[in-house]
C-alpha cells in the first residue's frame, strides 16, 4: 500500500493525505512512546515523494480504545502527523486561478456519540475502553455546538467568502450499503449529522468522506445536483 501511495504521490503531488480513522489496531496506542507510531506509520509511509506529504488524522473507534492524548501529542514530534485536537477544520486552495477555497472539517464520530441519551450510553461500541474526556456528554455537546456553529457561519457567508466545496471528514458513515451492525447511538448520530449535511448543501456543495466500513462506495443524495 505504501509503495502504491508513493507512486501516486510522485505524480499527483497531493497537498495532504486524509486518514479516516482507526489508525492503530486494535486498541490504539498506549503512550507517546508506543512503537506503533514508528512501525505502523513513520517507517512505513516514508517512501520517496510520500515522505514529504502531511497526514491529516481522523480518530476512529479503535483509536479511542487507546490513548487519544498520545495521538494528539505525536503532532509535536512528527512533521507529517497532524492531529492538534479530536476535531478541527482547515482551508485548502482550489486548483487553478479562481482564488476560491474548500473548507475541510474533520470530526470525531465517537466523540459525537457523547451527546446521545443516557439510556444509549452503555450500549455504545467499545464504551468500556473509552476515555470520558473525549467521548463523554460534555465532549459530545461541545463538538456538536462547534460543528453546528461552523455550519451556520458557512450558511451566512457571502458569495465571495463562501467555500467552493465543504468537505466533512469522519470515521463513521451517514450512509452506507454495507450490512453491518450499528448501535442505537451510532444511528442517532448518523441521522442528526446527515440532517446537518443536507441543510449545509442548500448553500454549498458538500462532500462527506468516511472510513469504518472497509468498502469503497460513492453515494449521492437523491436531491443533490
Amino acid at each position: 500500500v505504501a509503495e502504491a501511495m508513493a507512486d501516486l504521490a510522485a505524480g499527483l503531488r497531493p497537498a495532504f493525505v486524509l486518514s479516516l480513522g482507526d489508525n492503530f489496531y486494535v486498541r490504539g496506542v498506549k503512550s507517546l512512546d508506543d512503537a506503533q507510531f514508528r512501525t505502523s506509520f513513520e517507517d512505513v509511509y516514508d517512501r520517496r515523494a510520500l515522505a514529504e506529504v502531511k497526514w491529516k488524522i481522523t480518530l476512529g473507534d479503535h483509536d479511542h480504545r487507546g490513548n487519544v492524548t498520545a495521538l494528539i501529542a505525536h503532532t509535536r514530534r512528527s512533521p507529517r502527523w497532524e492531529l492538534h485536537a479530536p476535531y478541527y477544520s482547515f482551508q485548502v486552495a482550489v486548483p487553478g486561478d479562481s482564488g476560491r477555497h474548500a473548507d475541510v472539517v474533520v470530526i470525531d464520530s465517537v466523540g459525537l456519540e457523547g451527546d446521545v441519551a443516557e439510556e444509549l450510553q452503555m450500549a455504545r461500541r467499545f464504551r468500556e475502553d473509552y476515555t470520558e474526556e473525549f467521548v463523554g456528554p460534555a465532549a459530545g455537546n461541545a463538538q456538536w455546538s462547534w460543528l453546528e456553529g461552523l455550519l451556520e457561519q458557512h450558511a451566512k457567508a457571502s458569495v465571495a467568502d463562501a467555500p467552493a466545496l465543504l468537505i466533512i471528514v469522519a470515521h463513521r458513515p451517514v450512509l452506507s450499503n454495507v450490512n453491518r451492525a450499528r448501535t442505537e447511538a451510532e444511528l442517532v448520530v448518523e441521522k442528526r449529522l446527515r440532517g446537518l449535511l443536507k441543510a449545509a448543501a442548500a448553500t454549498t456543495p458538500v462532500l462527506f468522506v468516511n472510513g469504518h466500513d472497509h468498502a469503497m462506495q460513492f453515494l449521492q443524495e437523491p436531491e443533490a445536483n
